[in-house]
């Protein structure tokens, strides 16, 4: 797959994740408005603390259960 190729899949792949969050979720009618979700987020997240962001990341990141490949230029498997 070209680079071009690459960067043009990694964007649809946001858009289409950016399209499930406001539209499937309905993150867009949070306060009454098409843009509530938006604008509280920054205010929400700064909100949290440290101990709750940790409890949440090691709940949903399980780095054993991760498993690495390292893939070059060409496309190739490292080992």
């Amino acid at each position: 797959m070209t680079r071009k190729r690459t960067l043009v899949l990694w964007l649809l792949v946001a858009l289409i994740a950016a399209y499930v969050d406001l539209v499937l979720w309905g993150r867009q009618m949070m306060d009454d408005s098409p843009y509530g979700y938006v604008q509280t987020l920054k205010s929400r997240i700064q909100a949290q603390s440290d101990d709750a962001v940790r409890v949440a990341a090691h709940e949903a990141v399980r780095p054993d259960a991760l498993t690495w490949r390292i893939i070059d230029a060409d496309g190739k498997v490292l080992r």
